[in-house]
């Protein structure tokens, strides 16, 4: 009988690790990485559970309740109210807690994702959550992809995200700065081991507190390339250093430092206003 793999515990690098090991340092991707064998999972902050509830109830609604129990309306300043919520946390162990507030949020957007026209054209026909593991240059990978969709004979993969905003100028944005070039190359070449040919990749974005707000974007070529090549350097270095076991920060030497250079120019730009 096959064993199940636990695909968040599972020992491999993935494209978040490799964004931490980008944006941060190689100590910080270190402490966070599966691979790393002292590796210790922290608790999830309640953004997190939120962020992965939605997707759930959007791509995996029919198992929700497997994954998440909502907390009843009790009073726990009483005797029995604090009986009756340890009871309630007993049935329910191994499940992330959401509060009927948040619940009310989440199915709302739910809805809002099920009632959007583009999305329905989407989500036809589409494969949620396949989970992908391989090995590149020695090192074991490994992707969830959220989504692989048909649109008219035409494979695509897209990305479901909760932000805070979903103008376009903002997501532009959080592309550069969460990485999410790197996640659309990784995951395009995670689909071609499965033996997919995705042609196009998509973010879907909605906002938490306005759940009609959602933004629909096909990213770039150029910018799924510049992914490429930033993710097969990464991977080369974290190589080197699996076999260094150097993990540094950041340089011991005495760096120079200075005003970023927003900040200059936005600082030139009031002083010429006030003249």
């Amino acid at each position: 009988m096959e064993t199940q793999i636990d695909y968040y515990k599972h020992s491999a690098l993935n494209v978040s690790s490799i964004n931490t090991f980008i944006n941060k340092s190689p100590l910080h991707f270190w402490n966070n990485s599966t691979l790393n064998p002292d590796y210790y999972s922290s608790s999830e902050t309640p953004s997190m559970i939120f962020g992965r509830a939605a997707h759930k109830i959007f791509l995996e609604n029919n198992t929700f309740y497997d994954e998440f129990a909502i907390t009843p309306e009790i009073n726990k300043r009483t005797k029995a109210g604090k009986e009756e919520y340890a009871e309630f946390e007993r049935m329910n162990v191994g499940k992330s807690i959401i509060d009927p507030q948040d619940m009310v949020k989440l199915t709302n957007m739910q809805n809002a994702l099920n009632t959007n026209s583009q999305i329905k054209i989407l989500m036809h026909d589409a494969e949620c959550e396949k989970e992908v593991y391989w090995r590149y240059d020695g090192i074991n990978c490994k992707a969830k992809l959220d989504i692989i969709a048909k649109v008219n004979g035409i494979e695509v993969l897209i990305d479901y995200k909760t932000t805070s905003s979903s103008n376009i100028k903002d997501f532009e944005k959080s592309i550069a700065q969460y990485g999410y070039h790197r996640q659309a190359a990784w995951y395009i070449d995670a689909a071609r081991i499965l033996g997919h040919d995705p042609k196009a990749f998509m973010f879907i974005t909605q906002e938490k507190d306005l759940a009609e707000a959602i933004g629909i974007f096909s990213i770039d070529e150029e910018s799924i390339e510049i992914g490429r090549q930033q993710n097969a350097e990464a991977t080369q270095e974290i190589k080197e250093r699996l076999s260094s076991g150097k993990w540094n920060a950041y340089p011991e030497e005495i760096q120079s430092i200075a005003l970023p250079f927003w900040y200059i120019k936005q600082t030139q730009a009031l002083e010429n206003y006030n003249v």
